[in-house]
């Protein structure tokens, strides 16, 4: 008696929000940035402390939004 071979059926991949996600937040990562490099900076003013606390944020937002474009464009190969 021949044998059935069990046809191996791949599921399809799930599609995710990942990229969706990624690209979401950049988007409001920019907003932010923006923000503070326009509006909260200067309503600083002379407060050097703040001043240089929104400079630091700036920078964080900065690396934050380069590291997110970074994993959108891996997460497009």
């Amino acid at each position: 008696m021949p044998t059935k071979q069990a046809s191996k059926k791949v599921a399809p991949k799930k599609p995710t929000n990942n990229l969706y996600n990624l690209m979401t937040q950049l988007v409001q990562e920019q907003k932010s940035l923006w923000r503070i490099q326009n509006e909260y900076i200067k309503d600083a003013g002379k407060d050097s402390e703040l001043k240089d606390f929104w400079l630091d944020v700036a920078e964080e937002k900065q690396m934050l939004i380069e590291d997110l474009q970074t994993i959108i464009a891996l997460e497009m190969n």
